[in-house]
């Protein structure tokens, strides 16, 4: 989620905080492998 800069009025992504080191391709390639596994519980739609 960005960070919102009220002074700017605008999000401002350099100051937004990152967190992880694996990126959504990455997790994407690891579940077409069946390396990785979206474990959604309740939460599934399908």
């Amino acid at each position: 989620m960005l960070l919102w800069d009220a002074a700017a009025q605008r999000y401002d992504a350099a100051a937004t905080p990152s967190f992880g080191t694996e990126t959504l391709e990455d997790h994407y390639v690891r579940a077409i492998r069946g390396e990785a596994a979206d474990e959604r519980g309740e939460h599934a739609v399908f």
